[in-house]
């Protein structure tokens, strides 16, 4: 079950990651897979830049090409997602604890979506 707990986390920062685009997206009133993800002055960012934790940790947590802030609760979501995936890899039912991770990785991101929002 230890082995298996070391996947499930890469897939719950990825499976956070893609919720976070998502939401991001939506709020914006964009489709959630139109345009490729991009920076905030438009460049379109690479491979590496997009994977989950690793590509927020090698640049800083600042945009390469305009230094812009990228959002941290991002790296949060996906830190916590990755945790609560190995945890449920631990886990003898660790599909259902899966869900739940997920399930809460929705309900923090929409509610730090919301508090974002009413705080403009």
């Amino acid at each position: 079950m230890f082995l298996l707990s070391f996947p499930l986390a890469f897939l719950g920062a990825s499976t956070a990651s893609l919720l976070c685009l998502v939401l991001e997206r939506l709020g914006e009133g964009a489709g959630p897979w139109e345009p490729y993800s991009h920076c905030a002055c438009g460049r379109e960012l690479s491979f590496w830049e997009v994977i989950p934790v690793l590509g927020y940790i090698l640049v800083r947590g600042k945009a390469r090409c305009c230094g812009a802030d990228l959002p941290n609760r991002w790296l949060y979501l996906e830190l916590g997602a990755a945790a609560g995936f190995f945890i449920a890899g631990l886990l003898p039912a660790f599909l259902a604890g899966c869900v739940v991770c997920f399930s809460l990785v929705g309900v923090v991101g929409i509610e730090t979506r919301h508090i974002l929002d009413a705080k403009k």
